[in-house]
């Protein structure tokens, strides 16, 4: 990124240079003609004085012009025409209500590929997902969980292939009800500087419920001294709040998700910051809350996947394995080399 700026910079300078040699060489060309004249005798030395005057005024102004205005519409090119491009971009057209899913969700064919990209996020993707099951995806770092994830929300749609909510394809559905009972949590959550009944509850604003048994759940007790002013605390020290450790952010972020009405949720990576143990207490309290809902867990910590009804292992795209912890070890494939890899660097953390 800094050699990148570096080279833009570079350019930039470049070019400003040339421009004001260019500049400089055309007023010394002006100047030796004036010279000339006044030598020659024709023009006077106060003609010169005028001349001269006017023709630095036009080159301050000049100046101006090239330093601020043009320079200023070039910086803003760039992302003057990506807004444009995002602009144009064709809008979904799904005009089928959606209110829930009743029994699956089913991916036949499914394909995926991020805009100029040279190869498929996803490629042949088939699986079902009943209703109430609670499933793990896992996988190396690429290797598509999270656009998988996005396509099982709804958030994408596929490049080839079909999602299925029951019978509804998700490309036919209106976007403005496609959420309707969905909620997710990403590694990416936002931190409010807002109070933390308005942190929890801007997941569904206008809800009734209160949000005191979503943070029980999560053992987020409002009483202690990291809430003074109780859910009216203002988790920001630029608004003369608190701030929370990375632990009690991650479970406000998840109560939010808890919070939102919702038959299908998402947990992409939320706890990456926190440490295993504290992790799997934290999906553990999930597994609870959840039951009964559809539930998807992105996790990279294979000890926590174990929790899971069945465990999804991507590989460049694809799905190599499926199957139940104990199914998964005893296949002695993908996912039984990245648990005990796993397993064998925890026991040497410990020992030292």
């Amino acid at each position: 990124m800094n050699i990148k700026a570096w080279r833009t910079d570079f350019k930039a300078t470049r070019n400003e240079m040339l421009m004001r040699l260019i500049s400089l060489l055309g007023y010394g060309i002006l100047l030796a003609l004036l010279i000339d004249a006044v030598i020659k005798g024709d023009i006077s030395v106060g003609a010169f004085a005028a001349i001269f005057a006017s023709i630095a005024g036009v080159m301050e102004l000049i100046e101006e012009l090239l330093d601020q205005q043009i320079k200023s519409i070039f910086r803003f090119l760039g992302p003057s025409r990506n807004y444009f491009r995002v602009l144009d971009w064709p809008e979904r057209s799904g005009t089928e209500q959606f209110h829930g899913i009743d029994q699956q969700i089913v991916l036949k064919e499914v394909y995926f590929r991020y805009p100029h990209a040279a190869y498929d996020a996803l490629q042949a993707v088939n699986m079902t997902i009943k209703k109430g099951e609670t499933i793990a995806i896992v996988g190396e770092n690429g290797s598509g969980k999270s656009t998988l994830s996005k396509l099982l929300l709804g958030l994408y749609l596929p490049t080839e292939g079909k999602v299925f909510y029951d019978e509804k394809c998700t490309a036919d559905l209106s976007f403005s009800t496609i959420f309707h009972q969905h909620s997710a949590v990403f590694q990416s959550f936002l931190k409010y500087g807002l109070n933390v009944e308005e942190n929890v509850k801007i997941s569904d604003w206008y809800s009734s419920a209160t949000i005191e048994s979503s943070l029980a759940e999560l053992e987020l007790n409002l009483n202690n001294d990291s809430f003074p002013q109780g859910k009216d605390t203002v988790l920001s020290k630029e608004f003369g709040g608190v701030d929370l450790s990375g632990g009690q952010w991650q479970r406000v972020a998840i109560a939010r998700g808890i919070y939102r009405r919702h038959h299908f949720i998402v947990l992409d990576e939320p706890t990456a910051a926190i440490d295993p143990l504290e992790e799997q207490r934290v999906f553990k309290q999930f597994m609870r809350i959840s039951k009964g809902k559809t539930a998807i867990i992105v996790t990279h910590r294979l000890g926590s996947a174990k929790l899971a009804d069945r465990i999804i292992v991507m590989e460049k795209g694809s799905i190599v394995e499926m199957g139940t912890h104990a199914e998964l070890l005893q296949c002695n494939g993908k996912y039984s080399q990245m648990f005990y890899a796993q397993a064998q660097w925890y026991m040497r953390e410990a020992i030292n």
